[in-house]
């Protein structure tokens, strides 16, 4: 896979992926850390190579408090129904990615500018995931 071929499901697994191999926290629940990384992926200014060309289709609802995608909302509903995200949690708060899916997905080839995209992106998200980021959608939404 390369940078503008990837599709916005194959980035989803690649970043799973990776935030498993990091053991972060991937919230199911409260999307907002999901569709707030991917806003900022979206608008980011400060990433000098070519991003995925799915960013740029990507189109996001400023209705509620944060920018959010419908897309990536039914295809992050469609990984945990399909038993690719598991919550072994009783509220569904966090998700982890079902180990033989993980398998699977691991054996596909990634290109270096994708993987160096998908680190950029793993990096961005350690603030959201983990809480520790918290974003001014006021701020966001000038950026965009």
């Amino acid at each position: 896979m390369n940078t503008q071929d990837i599709s916005l499901g194959e980035f989803v697994k690649q970043l799973t992926l990776r935030f498993t191999q990091q053991q972060m926290t991937m919230p199911l629940r409260d999307e907002r850390p999901w569709h707030l990384l991917f806003y900022k992926l979206k608008v980011a200014a400060d990433y000098s190579r070519p991003k995925p060309g799915f960013l740029n289709d990507l189109l996001f609802d400023w209705d509620g408090p944060y920018p959010r995608s419908s897309e990536l909302a039914d295809y992050l509903d469609a990984l945990h129904w399909t038993g690719c995200l598991s919550a072994s949690n009783p509220q569904y708060e966090k998700v982890t990615v079902n180990p033989k899916v993980s398998q699977l997905w691991s054996a596909l080839s990634v290109d270096p500018e994708l993987s160096s995209f998908i680190d950029y992106a793993v990096e961005m998200a350690k603030g959201h995931f983990n809480g520790t980021d918290d974003i001014d959608a006021a701020r966001l939404s000038n950026a965009g």
